[in-house]
Protein backbone atom coordinates (compact mmCIF):
# COMPACT_ATOMS: atom_id res chain seq x y z
CA UNK A 1 0.00 0.00 0.00
CA UNK A 2 1.36 3.41 -0.94
CA UNK A 3 1.80 6.43 1.33
CA UNK A 4 -1.22 8.14 2.85
CA UNK A 5 -1.25 11.94 2.81
CA UNK A 6 -3.02 13.58 5.74
CA UNK A 7 -3.97 17.09 4.65
CA UNK A 8 -7.23 17.84 6.42
CA UNK A 9 -6.20 21.49 6.62
CA UNK A 10 -6.01 21.88 2.86
CA UNK A 11 -8.72 19.52 1.61
CA UNK A 12 -12.24 20.51 2.42
CA UNK A 13 -14.48 17.76 3.75
CA UNK A 14 -16.83 17.92 0.78
CA UNK A 15 -13.93 17.46 -1.65
CA UNK A 16 -12.82 14.27 0.10
CA UNK A 17 -16.40 13.01 0.05
CA UNK A 18 -16.86 13.65 -3.65
CA UNK A 19 -13.54 11.93 -4.38
CA UNK A 20 -14.49 8.84 -2.35
CA UNK A 21 -17.94 8.65 -3.93
CA UNK A 22 -16.60 8.72 -7.50
CA UNK A 23 -13.60 6.40 -7.14
CA UNK A 24 -14.28 3.11 -8.89
CA UNK A 25 -17.58 4.19 -10.40
CA UNK A 26 -16.06 4.68 -13.85
CA UNK A 27 -17.69 8.08 -14.37
CA UNK A 28 -16.72 9.70 -17.64
CA UNK A 29 -15.39 13.20 -17.08
CA UNK A 30 -14.62 15.46 -20.02
CA UNK A 31 -10.86 15.80 -20.31
CA UNK A 32 -11.35 19.42 -21.34
CA UNK A 33 -10.87 19.98 -17.62
CA UNK A 34 -7.12 20.05 -18.22
CA UNK A 35 -7.50 22.80 -20.81
CA UNK A 36 -9.75 24.76 -18.46
CA UNK A 37 -7.19 24.50 -15.68
CA UNK A 38 -4.40 26.11 -17.68
CA UNK A 39 -5.77 29.67 -17.66
CA UNK A 40 -6.94 29.37 -14.06
CA UNK A 41 -3.57 28.15 -12.78
CA UNK A 42 -1.51 30.65 -14.77
CA UNK A 43 -3.44 33.30 -12.86
CA UNK A 44 -3.77 31.55 -9.49
CA UNK A 45 -0.22 30.29 -8.95
CA UNK A 46 1.56 33.69 -8.98
CA UNK A 47 -1.11 35.14 -6.71
CA UNK A 48 -0.72 32.23 -4.30
CA UNK A 49 3.06 32.66 -4.22
CA UNK A 50 2.58 36.41 -3.76
CA UNK A 51 0.41 35.72 -0.72
CA UNK A 52 3.48 34.35 1.06
CA UNK A 53 4.84 37.92 1.09
CA UNK A 54 8.46 36.80 0.87
CA UNK A 55 11.09 39.51 1.18
CA UNK A 56 14.15 37.65 -0.13
CA UNK A 57 14.57 36.45 -3.74
CA UNK A 58 13.10 33.10 -4.76
CA UNK A 59 15.10 31.02 -7.25
CA UNK A 60 12.61 28.20 -7.81
CA UNK A 61 8.99 27.14 -7.36
CA UNK A 62 8.01 23.48 -7.60
CA UNK A 63 4.38 22.66 -8.35
CA UNK A 64 3.79 19.34 -6.61
CA UNK A 65 1.00 17.18 -7.98
CA UNK A 66 -0.39 13.92 -6.60
CA UNK A 67 -2.11 10.71 -7.63
CA UNK A 68 -5.06 9.08 -5.83
CA UNK A 69 -2.98 8.19 -2.77
CA UNK A 70 -3.90 11.75 -1.81
CA UNK A 71 -7.47 12.21 -0.52
CA UNK A 72 -8.28 14.77 -3.21
CA UNK A 73 -6.63 16.60 -6.10
CA UNK A 74 -4.58 19.60 -5.06
CA UNK A 75 -1.22 21.25 -5.65
CA UNK A 76 1.48 22.17 -3.15
CA UNK A 77 3.58 25.11 -4.30
CA UNK A 78 7.03 24.95 -2.70
CA UNK A 79 9.43 27.87 -2.94
CA UNK A 80 13.21 27.63 -2.75
CA UNK A 81 14.87 30.90 -1.82
CA UNK A 82 18.28 31.95 -3.07
CA UNK A 83 19.49 31.64 0.53
CA UNK A 84 18.29 28.03 0.80
CA UNK A 85 19.90 27.19 -2.53
CA UNK A 86 23.19 28.64 -1.32
CA UNK A 87 22.89 26.53 1.84
CA UNK A 88 22.35 23.37 -0.19
CA UNK A 89 25.36 24.15 -2.38
CA UNK A 90 27.52 24.77 0.68
CA UNK A 91 26.39 21.87 2.84
CA UNK A 92 25.25 19.08 0.52
CA UNK A 93 28.29 18.82 -1.75
CA UNK A 94 27.77 16.61 -4.77
CA UNK A 95 24.14 15.90 -3.73
CA UNK A 96 23.12 19.56 -3.79
CA UNK A 97 21.40 19.37 -7.18
CA UNK A 98 19.17 16.57 -5.94
CA UNK A 99 17.98 18.82 -3.14
CA UNK A 100 17.22 21.51 -5.72
CA UNK A 101 15.52 19.41 -8.39
CA UNK A 102 14.61 15.85 -7.38
CA UNK A 103 10.88 15.50 -6.72
CA UNK A 104 11.43 13.02 -3.88
CA UNK A 105 13.24 15.64 -1.78
CA UNK A 106 10.25 18.01 -1.50
CA UNK A 107 12.66 20.82 -0.67
CA UNK A 108 11.56 24.33 0.16
CA UNK A 109 11.38 27.09 2.72
CA UNK A 110 7.87 28.26 1.90
CA UNK A 111 4.67 26.60 0.72
CA UNK A 112 1.07 27.30 -0.17
CA UNK A 113 -1.69 24.97 -1.37
CA UNK A 114 -4.17 25.28 -4.22
CA UNK A 115 -7.14 25.33 -4.89
CA UNK A 116 -7.64 27.16 -1.60
CA UNK A 117 -10.98 28.97 -1.43
CA UNK A 118 -11.46 29.38 -5.18
CA UNK A 119 -14.73 27.56 -5.88
CA UNK A 120 -14.23 27.27 -9.65
CA UNK A 121 -10.71 25.92 -9.21
CA UNK A 122 -11.95 23.53 -6.52
CA UNK A 123 -14.58 22.17 -8.89
CA UNK A 124 -11.98 21.66 -11.63
CA UNK A 125 -9.73 19.75 -9.24
CA UNK A 126 -12.67 17.57 -8.18
CA UNK A 127 -13.11 16.67 -11.85
CA UNK A 128 -9.39 15.91 -12.14
CA UNK A 129 -9.69 13.51 -9.20
CA UNK A 130 -12.61 11.78 -10.89
CA UNK A 131 -10.43 11.26 -13.96
CA UNK A 132 -7.59 9.87 -11.87
CA UNK A 133 -9.95 7.53 -10.03
CA UNK A 134 -11.26 6.31 -13.38
CA UNK A 135 -7.75 5.57 -14.68
CA UNK A 136 -4.45 6.86 -13.37
CA UNK A 137 -2.59 5.21 -16.24
CA UNK A 138 -4.58 7.20 -18.77
CA UNK A 139 -4.92 10.48 -16.91
CA UNK A 140 -1.75 11.09 -14.89
CA UNK A 141 0.29 11.80 -18.07
CA UNK A 142 -2.10 14.49 -19.41
CA UNK A 143 -2.35 15.96 -15.90
CA UNK A 144 1.44 16.16 -15.74
CA UNK A 145 1.66 17.61 -19.27
CA UNK A 146 -0.94 20.26 -18.42
CA UNK A 147 1.19 21.37 -15.47
CA UNK A 148 4.25 21.50 -17.73
CA UNK A 149 2.33 23.81 -20.05
CA UNK A 150 1.26 25.99 -17.13
CA UNK A 151 4.88 26.17 -15.98
CA UNK A 152 6.08 27.19 -19.45
CA UNK A 153 3.64 30.08 -19.43
CA UNK A 154 4.62 31.06 -15.90
CA UNK A 155 8.32 31.00 -16.78
CA UNK A 156 7.57 33.66 -19.41
CA UNK A 157 5.88 35.94 -16.86
CA UNK A 158 7.33 38.97 -15.11
CA UNK A 159 7.34 37.75 -11.52
CA UNK A 160 8.58 41.02 -10.03
CA UNK A 161 4.98 42.13 -9.47
CA UNK A 162 4.37 39.12 -7.21
CA UNK A 163 7.63 38.51 -5.35
CA UNK A 164 11.39 39.08 -5.60
CA UNK A 165 13.09 36.48 -7.80
CA UNK A 166 16.61 35.73 -9.03
CA UNK A 167 17.62 36.24 -12.67
CA UNK A 168 17.66 32.44 -13.11
CA UNK A 169 14.27 31.90 -11.44
CA UNK A 170 12.36 28.85 -12.70
CA UNK A 171 9.11 27.04 -12.00
CA UNK A 172 8.43 23.39 -12.79
CA UNK A 173 6.10 20.57 -11.71
CA UNK A 174 7.22 17.86 -9.28
CA UNK A 175 5.77 14.40 -8.75
CA UNK A 176 4.68 14.65 -5.12
CA UNK A 177 3.28 11.10 -4.96
CA UNK A 178 6.24 9.55 -6.79
CA UNK A 179 3.70 8.07 -9.20
CA UNK A 180 6.37 8.08 -11.92
CA UNK A 181 9.04 6.91 -9.43
CA UNK A 182 11.39 9.75 -10.40
CA UNK A 183 11.50 8.69 -14.05
CA UNK A 184 9.74 11.87 -15.17
CA UNK A 185 11.72 14.38 -13.09
CA UNK A 186 13.95 15.41 -15.98
CA UNK A 187 10.97 15.77 -18.33
CA UNK A 188 9.09 17.87 -15.78
CA UNK A 189 12.04 20.26 -15.66
CA UNK A 190 13.15 20.55 -19.29
CA UNK A 191 9.60 20.56 -20.69
CA UNK A 192 8.72 23.45 -18.39
CA UNK A 193 11.76 25.71 -18.21
CA UNK A 194 12.92 27.60 -21.34
CA UNK A 195 16.07 26.20 -22.94
CA UNK A 196 17.96 29.46 -22.46
CA UNK A 197 17.17 29.39 -18.72
CA UNK A 198 18.32 25.77 -18.53
CA UNK A 199 21.54 26.84 -20.25
CA UNK A 200 21.98 29.65 -17.70
CA UNK A 201 21.49 27.23 -14.81
CA UNK A 202 24.00 24.82 -16.36
CA UNK A 203 26.52 27.63 -16.85
CA UNK A 204 26.33 28.22 -13.09
CA UNK A 205 26.61 24.50 -12.27
CA UNK A 206 23.03 24.55 -10.95
CA UNK A 207 21.74 21.81 -13.27
CA UNK A 208 23.49 18.75 -14.66
CA UNK A 209 24.74 18.54 -18.26
CA UNK A 210 22.26 16.06 -19.77
CA UNK A 211 19.37 13.68 -19.18
CA UNK A 212 21.55 11.00 -17.59
CA UNK A 213 23.50 13.38 -15.33
CA UNK A 214 21.03 16.18 -14.53
CA UNK A 215 21.44 15.61 -10.76
CA UNK A 216 25.23 15.43 -10.95
CA UNK A 217 27.01 18.57 -9.86
CA UNK A 218 29.94 19.54 -12.08
CA UNK A 219 33.30 19.37 -10.36
CA UNK A 220 32.42 16.40 -8.14
CA UNK A 221 33.28 12.73 -8.56
CA UNK A 222 30.58 10.07 -8.89
CA UNK A 223 31.08 6.32 -8.80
Amino acid sequence: MGPIYVISITCKRNISYVAERHCGEGDTVNQDVFQSLVAKLVDAIPQAIGSLKVTKPICCVRVEYYDTHAPCAYLTLRTISADLRAKFLEEEGRDALSYLWASCEQSGDGEVVLPGDDEELTELFERVYELLCDSEDENMPPYQQMLQRVSRELNAKDWSTYCPVTDDFAIAPADGSQYFAGDEDYADIVNSIPSERIALLRSRSLFGPNEDDWERRPGFEYY
